[in-house]
Parts: structure tokens; sequence; C-alpha cells
């Protein structure tokens, strides 16, 4: 079977299990809650979405200045998230991290251990600054969870482990094996350029005025959907809500993660007493204003970018993109 059939197998097989999750949960109160949905309610969704490839955008931009000394132009700016997370939906593993390197080397000449390393930094201090919210929250518990606290310093101190892991790496026996040398130089450039960046008082202004953006963005969007559907939550369950989400988007294993999100909310909505088909209703109209403009923008910014390189058609891109990735394990 073709990968694009397992894929597309894959979706049909999760939207059953969704759609079915939200059928036996409770037909009526989902059907009732469905009627309350607004148009502005919508729009407000996918402006929400919106905000947040902006966000991320920007933070890119920045990034890809301070590593490489290039600027990234204002349509990629404001797009190439947005393309990425098209391309989300197809592959695998962070799928649309593969078209943000492709663009930032072919475009912009930005060597792959610097796009890896672009990508990783975000990621690595989103996870502290997680961590940093869920230690608060386990604290305040009635019954504190020491494993839950213990997740989460270790959340907080990934630098540091990623630091002493640099070290141990230092200290393997050299192999004289030309795929292992050009491994270790790449993965030394990586760890080198993350770790410059936890230097850098500016830039961990930047990405802590990031993240903490993201988190307010993403707590937003679920109280905006809540209130417009008439939903009453606590808002300690829209806060951890927020923060398995933002995991969640970081820990991408499957296209779109298409059923672990709607999964993940369902679950925290069910651990504060709310209906499990409400949470995942709630997810999928998020995930609908996300593809709204993957779909659209995204889609028309990655035809834009084709014609600016000379690429003939999406499934030459596609041929380019695998071949790209390939550069990252060979060369």
């Amino acid at each position: 079977m073709k990968k694009a059939h397992i894929v597309l197998a894959s979706y049909v097989v999760l939207a059953v299990l969704l759609l079915g999750a939200i059928v036996f949960s409770n037909r009526e109160e989902i059907l009732v809650i469905l009627s309350r949905l607004s148009l502005s309610t919508v729009l407000l969704s996918i402006l929400l979405s919106a905000a947040t490839f902006i966000v991320f955008g920007l933070q890119t931009a920045y990034l890809v200045s301070t590593y490489s000394e290039r600027r990234l132009s204002v349509f990629d700016t404001l797009t190439l998230i947005i393309s990425g997370a098209f391309w989300g939906y197809f592959i695998p593993l962070k799928g649309g991290s593969a078209y943000t390197f492709f663009i930032l080397k072919k475009k912009y000449g930005v060597r792959i251990a610097q796009g890896i390393a672009l990508i990783l930094v975000s990621y690595m201090f989103s996870i502290s600054i997680i961590g940093m919210f869920g230690m608060v929250y386990f604290i305040r518990q009635d019954t504190s969870s020491i494993y839950g606290i213990l997740i989460s310093i270790l959340m907080i101190l990934n630098p540091a482990i990623l630091y002493l892991f640099r070290k141990l790496f230092g200290y393997m026996p050299a192999i004289q094996n030309k795929f292992i040398v050009k491994l270790r130089s790449a993965l030394d450039d990586v760890f080198l350029t993350i770790l410059s960046s936890f230097n850098n008082i500016r830039t961990l202004f930047v990405l802590l005025l990031t993240a903490i953006s993201m988190l307010i963005l993403r707590f937003t969007w679920y109280a905006v959907l809540l209130n417009g559907l008439s939903i009453d939550a606590p808002q300690e369950a829209i806060a951890v809500l927020t923060l398995a989400a933002e995991m969640a988007n970081i820990f991408t294993f499957i296209p779109g993660n298409i059923g672990v999100s709607e999964g993940l909310t369902g679950a925290v909505f069910s651990a504060y007493g709310q209906n499990v088909g409400v949470g995942i209703l709630i997810e999928m109209i998020i995930r609908l204003s996300t593809m709204v403009l993957a779909f659209s923008v995204g889609f028309w910014a990655i035809l834009y970018n084709m014609h600016l390189l000379g690429i003939r058609s999406i499934r030459a891109l596609k041929e380019d993109l695998v071949a790209h990735a390939k550069t990252i394990y060979y060369n």
C-alpha cells in the first residue's frame, strides 16, 4: 500500500473513531451545542489561529537573522509556518519542519544545522516554560504529585540536559567512518547553536515572549470557543488543557496530530467532569480553523515559492523535499 493511501486510511479511521466518540457520549447535548456555533465565533477562531502562526513566524524570522544574519521577507515571515502546517497534514513526525528547512536553505542559504537548531531551541524553551507552569499546578494541588513535580523539573532543566549530553558526546571515542564523522560534526554544530541561544539575553527574551504569547493565545482560543458555545468549564481545566495542547503540538508523531489532540482534549474535559464529546468537538473546531488557513493561505504560499524556485509541480516539490531530508542524514 502506498504511503498516501496509508495516510488517507488513518484519517478515515480516526474520523470514524472521533465521530463515534461524539455520538455515543451524548448526541443530544452535542447537537444543542453545535446549534450555538455562530459565524462570528468561527471567524474569531480562524483569527486566533492566524495570530498563533504570525507569532511563531516572527520568532522564526528573528532566529534566522540571529543564526545566519539573513532576513526573512515579510511574505515568508507571515506564511512560512502556515505552509508548514499544510505539509504537516501529509508528512508524519513534524512534516512541516521539513518544508521550513527546505525553504530556509533554498531561498536564504541557511545551513541545515542552523535550521534544525532554530526549531529545537523554540521547542526546548517552550517545554521549560510549560514545565514551570506545570510545577506550579502540581504544587498547588491538595495532594501534590511528586512524580508530576519531578517531571516538571526535568522539563524546566531540559537545556541543561542537552548541555550534559553534549559534554558526554565529546568524550565518545573517535570512529574513523565518513558517515559517523559527518554526523558528529553536524550534531556538534546543532548543539553549539542551541546552547549559544541560551547565552544570549535578547534571544532568551524573544523566546520567553513567544512562549508566553502562544500560551495566552491558546488559552484565549479555548475560552472564546467555550464562551461562544455557552459551555461552562472551570478556568483550571482551560489552563491544564492549554499546557497539554502545547506539549502535544511539540511532540507530533502522526500527520496533523489528528486524533491525538482531540483525544487529549476529551480526556482533560472528562477529568474535570465535562462531556468527553464536547472536548473533542472544541478541538475539532480548532483544527478546522487551522486547516482553513493551511489549505488556503498556506497552499497559495507554497505555489508562490514554487514559482520563485522554478519548481514545476507539487510532485517535483515533494521529490525535492525527500531529497533534502536525506541530506540531513547523509551529508
